[in-house]
């Protein structure tokens, strides 16, 4: 079996309070499902509205993914978007927003190609994101989520169920940052290697466990800087 790892955001109240409290993290999907016996609604969206209608991104549970849309829905609208820290709150800068509009409209394109290959994929919008436990799973984990962030850990997991998992070699995304071709799109989701370097993402529709008590002891230390 393979071994994975995941970026963990110590500054993130909610995904700290769950780690501590049950070792584990659900994604929204089946989250979502329990609760209300219903699909998610990002496997749902108008993709065509998503980024301009706000009842659009009034879908419950959320993601650190669709935040992004979210993000992008609200300055569409009008709004002014920012960021709470150590009890100030900040604007973005017109370099930050126009950062996150481009993420935002990322995802969107990937998630109108995952609907046209196969229902059956996780969605990039909501998944768990893991890595393989090695010195380029890391170092892709931190390009993905890092972000300046200074506060957060990197621990190898278990999956403890799962319900929708995808393999895919991240340069594509890469790539079409850098092109837009949509055949790009096309070959992350049929899981096609880039070149026989591969760089591969997991996207996880279930459960994960943490398995490290360290890692546990230092995300409940975590929680104490919130009071």
């Amino acid at each position: 079996m393979d071994d994975f790892i995941y970026f963990i955001d110590l500054d993130d109240y909610l995904l700290c309070i769950n780690l501590a409290n049950t070792k584990k993290l659900t994604s929204i999907f089946p989250v979502h499902y329990q609760t209300y016996k219903t699909i998610h609604p990002i496997y749902e969206l108008d993709l065509k509205k998503v980024l301009f209608e706000k009842s659009e991104c009034e879908i419950g549970f959320s993601s650190p993914r669709f935040n992004y849309v979210t993000l992008a829905n609200w300055h569409n609208n009008g709004l002014k978007i920012g960021f709470k820290e150590n009890e100030e709150f900040y604007f973005y800068s017109e370099t930050e927003i126009k950062k996150k509009l481009r993420v935002a409209q990322l995802e969107i394109e990937f998630e109108r190609v995952r609907r046209q290959i196969s229902e059956f994929l996780p969605s990039r919008l909501s998944a768990i994101y893991l890595a393989n436990d090695n010195f380029d799973g890391r170092t892709m984990l931190k390009n993905m989520f890092c972000n300046k962030k200074k506060n957060f850990l990197i621990e190898k997991i278990k999956i403890t169920h799962q319900v929708l998992f995808h393999k895919a070699d991240y340069r594509w995304v890469e790539e079409y940052e850098k092109d837009k071709e949509e055949i790009y799109i096309h070959n992350y989701w049929l899981g096609i290697d880039y070149d026989s370097i591969q760089s591969y993402e997991y996207l996880l529709e279930g459960q994960i466990e943490i398995l490290n008590q360290e890692a546990l002891e230092k995300i409940e230390g975590a929680l104490k800087n919130y009071g």
